[in-house]
């Protein structure tokens, strides 16, 4: 799941950082698969594997700043889809600076590439 991402971040001009962790205020530390910076929230989108992982913090993070979402990995007979990346991270929605706005992503937040 981490390789098709970090993939469809390169080709989508996205920036990712694998293995992210996070300390929230008064709470052992929680380490996401990767966060996705400018998209789902200001501090960027926490990406886990399973749910249980973030469940019990889940408002917490939220209140921080992040975005959070699961993904599950890839069947192995799956192709790579860059499409149906371009739809999951319009619908985390832009949250860096307008001027770092990748060009894909058109005005009412319809993914388009050119």
């Amino acid at each position: 799941m981490i390789e098709w991402l970090e993939r469809a971040a390169e080709e989508l001009g996205l920036t990712i950082e694998r293995d992210y962790e996070v300390q929230l205020p008064e709470q052992a530390v929680l380490r996401a698969t990767a966060r996705v910076l400018h998209l789902g929230g200001p501090m960027g989108m926490l990406v886990f594997e399973r749910y249980d992982d973030v469940k019990p913090l889940a408002d917490r993070l939220v209140e921080a700043g992040f975005g959070y979402t699961i993904l599950d990995e890839p069947r192995a007979d799956e192709p790579f889809n860059l499409e149906s990346y371009m739809e999951m991270t319009t619908d985390w929605g832009w949250s860096g600076p307008i001027d770092s706005k990748p060009t894909w992503l058109d005005s009412d937040g319809a993914g388009v590439i050119n």
